[in-house]
């Protein structure tokens, strides 16, 4: 009876192992089978595995696509950037019952393959933003990018024809040679001084002047140089040139001076501009010594310089109506008809008379008149006269007009000293000093 149960049970598992080995599977209906004891998800088909590539063929027809390119960057690209990336969106769909869609993108330089993504999963009927990117040329010119989104059995997508390819896209673009470019940021022009070398008057204009490297390579050792742009001449500066090459991006500042010989004998105005990079003895190309992106932008704006034809020195001139002073400058080898006016609150008070001259100083006589009040402070500059108007040809300097020793009490009084006569009187006069002209 035990041995019988046992046989019996044995057989009842025999008879349903062979039940479900002849048990035909239901498919999707796409053909694919769903995972054993799990139903497909309604209008969600599943993969295929191990699809064969006349299967994969047959998938790929009918598919759609739409190709687009968003952004290529850098905006700016040059023969030294590190890679250029191109973003661009893709859509595909298929009209056959499959979640995904495989593909490739290729990117195309002047239809030279540059590089290639495979997608194994693109959503069907979605729309992605994507990214491939690639080194740039090393040939400065323009360019015409391609993408190329193809069959994903294409094994060569430079050889894929019209009916492997799903969409494609274009654009051009440029690529620039990598150059430095200088510019000037700022062109300051200060005081000339006047200094005077036998018969010959020269004048140095302090300037200040700031370029900055807006390009993307290092810019070598330059020179910067002044011009007077009524005349076309270029002024002499001393020590004009770089001492060291200027990384992209940064900026230098220069503090030097230009000459001019002062071959006129009136004041005139000069109008100055500034250039980065011009040539020079070791370079004498008209753009300079530097190869940039723009030889068109290294000059500065306009600057005026009243340049006077002598100079007074800065001092603390003072002096008395009808008194003599002396005063200190470079004055070249004549005055000519040039005189020394006296002004005081922008109107001329009077001509001061010249006694004696020489180059680096000169002799005054103050008038003494009305119109130069003392005790207060005046301007001496030197002028030309010649059409009947004032023009400064000197820079101007403080001129204290003094007053002279004034009575300020007259008294007669008692004498009270031991000794003194009875009714003994002395006469007591009281003199005020100008404290701003006389010593203690």
């Amino acid at each position: 009876m035990k041995y019988l149960r046992w046989n019996l049970f044995l057989g009842i598992i025999i008879l349903i192992v062979l039940f479900l080995t002849n048990i035909d599977p239901a498919g999707a209906p796409d053909g694919t089978i769903p995972h054993p004891g799990r139903e497909a998800p309604a209008g969600k088909p599943t993969q295929p595995t191990g699809v064969s590539p006349e299967e994969r063929a047959k998938e790929a027809i009918g598919v759609r696509g739409t190709l687009t390119i968003n952004l290529i960057s850098p905006r700016e690209i040059y023969t030294n950037t590190t890679q250029i990336s191109v973003s661009y969106n893709l859509s595909l769909s298929s009209p056959l019952n499959v979640r995904t869609i495989p593909v490739k993108v290729a990117l195309f330089l002047d239809n030279q393959l540059k590089n290639t993504t495979e997608i194994n999963n693109f959503p069907n009927g979605e729309t992605r933003r994507l990214f491939i990117s690639m080194p740039p040329p090393n040939q400065a010119r323009e360019y015409v990018i391609t993408l190329k989104a193809v069959r994903a059995d294409v094994s060569d997508v430079s050889l894929a024809t019209s009916k492997d390819i799903y969409a494609t896209a274009t654009q051009r673009i440029k690529v620039n040679e990598a150059l430095p470019d200088l510019v000037i940021e700022n062109f300051e022009v200060f005081e000339p001084e006047l200094k005077t070398k036998g018969t010959s008057t020269y004048a140095y204009i302090p300037f200040k002047v700031k370029v900055k490297n807006i390009g993307v390579s290092e810019a070598g050792i330059f020179s910067v140089g002044i011009t007077e742009t009524t005349s076309g001449r270029d002024l002499l500066i001393v020590g004009g040139s770089t001492s060291a090459p200027l990384p992209p991006g940064r900026t230098l500042e220069l503090s030097r001076y230009a000459e001019v010989t002062l071959a006129e004998t009136t004041a005139q105005s000069y109008f100055l501009r500034a250039k980065a990079d011009v040539p020079t003895r070791e370079f004498v190309g008209p753009e300079g010594h530097i190869r940039e992106l723009n030889e068109e932008n290294n000059l500065s704006s306009i600057i005026e310089v009243r340049m006077p034809f002598v100079r007074i020195e800065a001092l603390s001139y003072q002096g008395y109506r009808g008194g003599q002073i002396e005063i200190k400058g470079s004055f070249g080898s004549s005055l000519g008809n040039k005189k020394v006016a006296i002004y005081r609150e922008g109107v001329r008070k009077a001509y001061a008379d010249v006694i004696n001259f020489s180059s680096s100083k000169i002799i005054i006589k103050i008038p003494n008149v009305n119109s130069i009040e003392r005790g207060l402070m005046h301007k001496l500059r030197i002028v030309d006269n010649i059409s009947g108007q004032d023009i400064p040809m000197s820079n101007d300097v403080d001129l204290y007009i003094c007053n002279p020793l004034r009575i300020t009490y007259i008294g007669i009084l008692e004498s009270n000293y031991p000794g003194a006569l009875i009714n003994e009187r002395f006469g007591l006069i009281r003199l005020e000093k100008d404290g701003r002209c006389c010593k203690k």
